[in-house]
């Protein structure tokens, strides 16, 4: 009886060890997260909020009408802008899709630890 008290209190002692160090891994990990995370000058910030709404400019009372109406027109399709649009686009898709695939992944593993020290205290009856 005593020597299968002594196994389990042996038993204990090893799982704690297990727990302790799985518990310093995930704040290791935890730690390395949030330095990766404010690191990451390429990443895309959200923009900044508006502080006050700007009121609306006064309208003028008798606008004349201009003559040169078709100098807002571009007649041969500058595609500058849309390729710059679309460029910066991919840009910030492809910056979250790596930023989201890396926190998930880490999520994941900081649930599976959290599963696994559970079953090892249910299994103690710690619980």
């Amino acid at each position: 009886m005593t020597s299968r008290l002594q196994q389990l209190e042996q038993e204990n002692k090893d799982l704690k060890k297990v727990t302790d160090d799985l518990r310093s891994l995930v704040l290791s990990l935890e730690s390395r997260v949030k330095s990766l995370e404010s690191s990451k000058p390429g990443v895309a910030v959200p923009a900044p909020k508006p502080s006050a709404p700007q009121p609306a400019p006064p309208a003028k009372a008798a606008a004349k009408p201009d003559d040169d109406d078709d100098d807002d027109v571009d007649l041969f399709g500058s595609d500058e802008e849309d390729e710059d649009a679309e460029r910066i686009k991919q840009e910030r898709v492809a910056a979250y899709a790596a930023k989201k695939s890396t926190s998930n992944r880490i999520i994941y593993f900081l649930i599976t630890v959290s599963h696994y020290i559970y079953f090892l205290f249910s299994q103690q009856n710690l619980l």
